[in-house]
């Protein structure tokens, strides 16, 4: 029985830690980019997909248009947005051609790549079917990792789920031996 709670209170610690791990899927990446004049700007959160090295977006956090707030769009949403990212070093390209979307004061914007590290902008006023065949404009774009962000009370509980684990291994480790 004794071993069994003991196998208990290592599944436990270890299931603990698996939690504390599990943002390890989602990542954010901060972008920037420029197209007439107008720099875009904030973090992507994404996840990963089946692909090695594409990321899925899903959503904005912190993200501005010329200073004004901007929204995340659901793929498909305009102008065939996958919303995926591919922020490989060895890939000039960050972005596939259907790129992703945003809307800021009631306009939808797509940035996708137009190929060889050359990204592109169009949006639902200029080019209302979102098909590339409106006006669009060229944009450069930048992409980085945001580091991950260990957060206090995820620490404070890994903590404290491994010291209780450890604290109950020593008590059965020391009744064993005084057994003997």
């Amino acid at each position: 029985m004794k071993t069994q709670n003991f196998a208990l209170v290592l599944g436990l610690t270890g299931l603990a830690v698996l939690l504390q791990t599990n943002k390890a899927s989602a990542l954010d990446f901060s972008f920037s980019y420029t197209a007439n004049g107008v720099t875009t700007q904030g973090i992507l959160n994404t996840t990963t997909t089946s692909t090695s090295g594409q990321y899925l977006i899903t959503g904005i956090t912190n993200g501005t248009r010329g200073g004004t707030q901007i929204s995340y769009v659901n793929a498909n949403g305009y102008g065939d947005n996958d919303n995926l990212l591919i922020p490989n070093a060895s890939n000039p390209n960050k972005l596939d051609i259907d790129g992703f979307d945003y809307s800021a004061n009631g306009v939808t914007y797509n940035i996708g790549n137009y190929g060889s590290n050359s990204y592109y902008e169009e949006n639902s006023v200029t080019a209302p079917s979102g098909d590339g065949n409106g006006q669009f404009t060229f944009a450069t774009f930048n992409v980085s990792q945001v580091p991950f962000d260990f957060n206090p009370t995820q620490g404070l509980v890994l903590g404290l789920g491994l010291s209780t684990g450890l604290g109950i291994c020593k008590k059965k480790l020391a009744r064993k031996s005084t057994v003997i």
